[in-house]
């Protein structure tokens, strides 16, 4: 038995290293990694806890990267993502605190200070989430990735058909098991039997999960082999719960991925008839279901009047960069720093009735890409930015370097990932710690280092002509 003694007066403790632990449960480190990896990738669609927190929210994928922090805190590899990620954390802690002496002796209060640490904290859950999963997901094989993907997102699945099933029926048994079930995952999100929600705490939420976290993992099956029978249940149980969801915001970010994907690749004759047959379901489901939320959403900005989510989706995105000779967004209020610099960076009028509908009590921004212009400056803004493109940079390495095509296609498909991730930036992730926007960026990363790994040994093999279908 081995350990580290710990002698005191009259006692002496014995205490097993994380090594140990890991190696007593699951026999080798390996292992105790990919279960990490995998357990990771099943939680994704769990978005909150089952704890009423009054401000933040934690998703359960975030809380159990913060768990599991001590056991890769030791073996955390470099690699250009994680320099540049080093770099803006680096830039925002300092920033901020400077920013929040300047705030406090202006204006000293608690509503600051605890703005300012309610964002640090996200942004360090953040980082972990990315840290953690990258460690875990270099223990995973590609085929497992996805693998557990789809059969983390079943559960969320299966739950917003029952949703379907209690608002197209009206049926009180599948009512009461979505209240149920939502009562417990999601105690303070949206439910109604007019919108799917899964797991999600809102159906816009849900129908951003689908599509920056599962498209890509669909995509990739349908071109790579024809779809099983469980498959194929998936996929027409995903698109089902993604047209329930009703989301404006899910499907112009659907349309602009399938777009992209058109010029990315891969399987572009695929995706361009996706975007086809997507633009002419989207319109037959709507008008074949009237007052739904999408067809309220239009009749408003119709008839001239203001919609109070477009409003703020639209001045949270891009309310800072017009602001930019009014306030100080170019320099950054710093982390936090929004919660009394609010009326600074919106209109004041626009800002009334945001915070107003929102029933909120510190003011944000729900656009990471406003919040973090706002927030950091433009330097840190030009940071952030710089981790996708460094992203981007070494998925294009990977695709010029890897022989497998079945593997290019995979890596093709991650990078839709990504491109959906940089679109979500605008209008549906908002918190720093939100699991997926660092899921595309940890996977790629993670197969970066190990490419780095296999060059460095000698062990990848020969280049083969590039497919054009794959190639950017």
């Amino acid at each position: 038995e081995s350990g580290t003694a710990m002698t005191g007066p009259g006692n002496t403790a014995r205490t097993a290293s994380r090594a140990e632990i890991a190696l007593a449960l699951f026999g080798e480190p390996k292992r105790f990694t990919a279960f990490i990896g995998a357990l990771l990738l099943l939680t994704l669609q769990f978005q909150t806890l089952p704890v009423d927190i009054n401000v933040q929210l934690l998703p359960l994928t975030t809380a159990l990267a913060l768990l599991f922090l001590p056991f890769i805190v030791r073996d955390i590899p470099r690699s250009p993502i994680l320099t540049v990620i080093g770099l803006f954390t680096g830039y925002a802690v300092l920033h901020s605190t400077l920013a929040l002496g300047v705030d406090l002796m202006a204006n000293p209060g608690d509503i600051r200070f605890y703005a300012w640490f309610r964002q640090l904290i996200a942004l360090l859950a953040g980082v972990v989430t990315y840290l953690v999963l990258r460690s875990g997901l270099l223990a995973v094989e590609d085929r497992d990735v996805i693998r557990f993907m789809i059969l983390g997102a079943i559960p969320s699945l299966l739950l917003a058909g029952l949703n379907i099933i209690w608002g197209t029926l009206g049926l009180g048994w599948a009512g009461e098991i979505v209240t149920s079930v939502r009562s417990v995952i999601s105690p303070e999100g949206y439910t109604s039997p007019m919108r799917a929600t899964g797991f999600a705490t809102e159906p816009a939420a849900l129908a951003t999960s689908l599509v920056t976290a599962m498209f890509p993992i669909f995509l990739f099956e349908l071109g790579t082999r024809r779809p099983s029978m469980g498959m194929f249940f998936i996929l027409i149980l995903s698109l089902l719960a993604f047209s329930w969801t009703f989301s404006l915001t899910g499907v112009l970010l659907l349309l602009g991925v399938l777009i992209s994907g058109v010029f990315l690749g891969p399987s572009r004759k695929l995706l361009a008839i996706m975007v086809a047959s997507f633009i002419v379901l989207s319109i037959a489901g709507i008008m074949l279901i009237p007052g739904n939320q999408i067809m309220r959403h239009l009749s408003v900005l119709g008839a001239g009047g203001e919609n109070i989510s477009f409003t703020d989706r639209y001045y949270s995105a891009f309310g800072p960069f017009i602001s930019i000779f009014t306030s100080w967004s170019s320099l950054g209020y710093g982390l936090g720093g929004i919660a009394t610099h609010f009326t600074d960076v919106i209109p004041p009028d626009v800002a009334r009735e945001i915070i107003w509908a929102k029933q909120e009590g510190l003011p944000s921004l729900t656009s990471i890409f406003g919040r973090v212009f706002a927030e950091t400056g433009i330097i840190g803004w030009m940071l952030f930015l710089s981790m996708f493109v460094v992203a981007f940079r070494s998925v294009a390495a990977l695709l010029k370097a890897e022989p497998s095509p079945e593997k290019r296609r995979l890596y093709a498909c991650f990078r839709i990932g990504l491109v959906a991730v940089v679109f979500s930036l605008f209008f549906s992730i908002g918190p720093y710690h939100t699991p997926y926007l660092w899921l595309w960026i940890a996977l790629i990363d993670s197969r970066y280092i190990i490419h780095l790994r296999n060059t460095r040994h000698g062990t990848l093999p020969d280049a083969v002509p590039r497919d054009p279908d794959l190639s950017a």
